[in-house]
């Protein structure tokens, strides 16, 4: 039982990894922001207090697709991220 957890954890810090890796990535690179293309209503965009909150909370939802993908898809399109 043990061992399954720590199997667990591992792919989670991974997932945590991957996603502090990603919003770092994004933010050094203020050109790879510009390349998200996300909807967003009207009453979101009055929610966020500036600019910069609703490229956040976009990154947020891009970083939070990009989780979701297996971790082949993951590795490949982080490859395209960082050449871009």
């Amino acid at each position: 039982m043990l061992a399954r957890i720590l199997f667990m954890q591992m792919f989670s810090e991974f997932d945590a990894f991957m996603g502090a890796l990603l919003k770092t990535i994004y933010l050094k690179n203020q050109d790879l922001l510009k390349g998200i293309s996300r909807e967003i209503t009207l009453r979101e965009l009055f929610e966020h207090g500036s600019i910069d909150d609703v490229k956040i909370a976009m990154l947020e939802k891009e970083i939070e697709t990009f989780r979701r993908d297996s971790y082949v898809e993951q590795f490949s399109n982080l490859g395209k991220v960082c050449i871009t």
